[in-house]
């Protein structure tokens, strides 16, 4: 593992024991596709704040995003943002790559919790939030495979 790496770990694992009952996170869940992601906003208490936002997969999308998630961080006093993406073949290595290079923490999300929460019925926002970021069993990764 190299020191950027370690860095990041580190990181994930400093969000990761913060962000469960935090009022100064912002939690974006992007669900990656093909052409179009799809997004949605809330604060690490459970108050959602973005219920949709669709971008492009390309530069001018990743743009959209950013600016919004900074405007909703504004608009609510929020000192912090986190991404989960929900990886879908290698459609998330550019988008995660971005905001790797824009300085954004960016943590991946398995395709068996993803699984799991499927079949308890639960909100992207509370499976993110509450499943996701917060537990020990999940394999959540703090780093993307650059292409």
């Amino acid at each position: 593992m190299n020191i950027e790496e370690t860095i990041r770990r580190e990181q994930f694992c400093q969000i990761k024991s913060e962000i469960r009952g935090s009022d100064d996170y912002l939690v974006v869940g992007i669900d990656v596709a093909k052409d179009k992601h799809h997004a949605f906003m809330g604060t690490a208490d459970g108050k959602s704040l973005v219920r949709k936002l669709v971008f492009e997969n390309n530069l001018d999308g990743y743009c959209k995003l950013l600016e919004r998630s900074e405007a909703v961080k504004t608009q609510n006093a929020l000192g912090k943002v986190v991404f989960g993406l929900e990886p879908t073949g290698n459609y998330h290595k550019p988008l995660g790559a971005h905001l790797i290079r824009c300085g954004r923490h960016v943590v991946l999300i398995t395709g068996k919790a993803v699984k799991n929460n499927r079949k308890t019925k639960g909100t992207p926002f509370t499976f993110l939030v509450y499943e996701i970021l917060p537990r020990n069993y999940v394999k959540a990764r703090s780093r993307i495979g650059l292409p």
